[in-house]
């Protein structure tokens, strides 16, 4: 009897678990996403919106460049090989500079989701080296707006790890893993600052999934589970009842 209630108690805990989550591509292409030009206003926020499990999820990106250890805005374009990152020493962004780089000053894209996620990949459009830095951690539209010029510090405050993806010249999907690593903020930056060989590339489209949540129980789950553990707790006393005896 025991062994049965502990498992209709045991059953109702595992409907109250949240499913496995599935990944949702997000792809950056020019559609609804014009430029006129390679070069345009540093600071841009471009906004896009995917359906994740059902759940319509928005997404704010922005590029920057760090320069003297400062994090300074910089243009985001959006192109048919993906965002690239033009900064204010870069012109107009010709000749293949309106990319994701670090020739001179290192380039990133900071992806600002309205929930907690988990990168899962990435697909970039190689225009050189692809060693590409992954950072993540929580932040508001608003702390991540107001990092233009101040200290690299201040931006790594809002982070609470990275990893390395080391690549090729070659373009590609990248399978990204990163463990239980989540967050509402990531970053896309180049380089591993080891080779001397130039990174250079464009983000064409990440993968990610949402961050599992407490699933809410419905009501018949709610009256197994409490089956299960009045069951469990009745039996529990009645055997730890003391036997009585009689002279």
């Amino acid at each position: 009897m025991l062994k049965q209630i502990s498992l209709v108690a045991g059953a109702a805990l595992m409907a109250c678990a949240a499913p496995a989550s599935a990944t949702t591509l997000l792809t950056f292409s020019p559609a609804g996403q014009p430029n006129t030009g390679l070069d345009g206003p540093d600071g841009n926020v471009r906004t896009y919106s995917v359906v994740a499990e059902g759940q319509t999820v928005t997404v704010r990106a922005r590029g920057w460049t760090i320069d003297n250890n400062t994090l300074r805005a910089a243009f985001l374009g959006t192109y048919s090989n993906g965002l690239g990152v033009t900064n204010s020493l870069e012109g107009n962004g010709s000749g293949n500079t309106h990319t994701v780089d670090n020739s001179g000053t290192v380039d990133l894209v900071t992806f600002e989701f309205d929930r907690a996620v988990s990168l899962k990949s990435m697909f970039l459009s190689a225009y050189g080296d692809t060693d590409a830095q992954i950072l993540w951690g929580n932040a508001t539209s608003a702390q991540v707006a107001a990092l233009g010029n101040q200290p690299v510090a201040t931006a790594s405050a809002l982070l609470l790890g990275s990893f390395m993806s080391n690549g090729t010249n070659t373009s590609g999907n990248r399978t990204l893993d990163l463990g239980n690593a989540t967050g509402n903020l990531w970053a896309i930056s180049t380089g591993n600052f080891v080779d001397t060989t130039p990174d250079a590339f464009k983000i064409r489209s990440i993968g990610f999934t949402l961050a599992p949540t407490a699933a809410v129980p419905e009501p018949s789950t709610w009256a197994m589970l409490l089956l299960g553990f009045f069951g469990v707790g009745g039996l529990m006393r009645r055997r730890q009842q003391p036997v009585l005896t009689y002279a």
